[in-house]
């Protein structure tokens, strides 16, 4: 019998539970009567069209039609944050927070660095929001990357993050979609990723700055 929805939300929490810690800045968001899921990631991502995040990570997309019960409480995932420590290497946080350590070049290129030079003691980097979605029907992996990617071509990308041996999909497979630009429009100043997110930003600014100094 095919798991219900509340079963995979369930597995999936428990999953992330045993996960090596990270700062993430997820929060929970009510639902209200009369509210649309893209007004919602228009709220707090300020980018309506990241809608089909919002419905995945809840796995709401298995339902014919993606609703929930006014009150009921929705996740609104985002990307995590990371000081480096003495020692560590791409692949190694690669190993860590994204599950592969083959995924270190990938880790690298998103933070603005390259797999061959450690990141810096002490540097805050950015990890991907990593969206478990389940194939609820056969589906092209193209209508896949459209969806959250914005860009069919990154067929081939998905494809290799998840190591597939073809790139079919079958109903009930599970594909691992890094999402690395889902940062929340507001963090509370006193939580504990907002010093991190803030050591980032600064961090990104003085790459940007960099070049027109020198």
């Amino acid at each position: 019998m095919r798991p219900s929805p509340l079963a995979l939300a369930l597995a999936l929490a428990l999953a992330l539970s045993l996960a090596a810690p990270a700062a993430r800045a997820d929060v929970t968001h009510v639902f209200t009567r009369g509210e649309t899921f893209a007004a919602i990631a228009e709220r707090y991502y300020g980018n309506a069209s990241l809608e089909p995040v919002v419905v995945a990570a809840n796995f709401l997309h298995l339902q014919a039609t993606p609703s929930v019960p006014t009150g009921v409480h929705l996740t609104i995932p985002s990307v995590g944050y990371h000081r480096v420590a003495a020692g560590e290497t791409w692949e190694r946080l690669a190993t860590r927070h994204l599950g592969d350590g083959g995924r270190g070049p990938y880790l690298a290129r998103i933070n603005g660095g390259a797999f061959n030079v450690p990141p810096s003691v002490g540097a805050v980097i950015r990890l991907p929001y990593l969206l478990r979605y389940v194939v609820s029907a056969e589906e092209p992996m193209f209508e896949v990357a459209r969806r959250f990617y914005g860009d069919r071509a990154l067929v081939q990308f998905i494809s290799e993050f998840n190591r597939l041996p073809s790139q079919r999909l079958a109903r009930g497979q599970t594909l691992i979609l890094p999402l690395p630009d889902l940062v929340l429009r507001d963090t509370a100043p006193d939580s504990p990723e907002a010093a991190l997110i803030t050591a980032h930003s600064a961090q990104r600014q003085v790459d940007r700055e960099l070049p027109t100094l020198e």
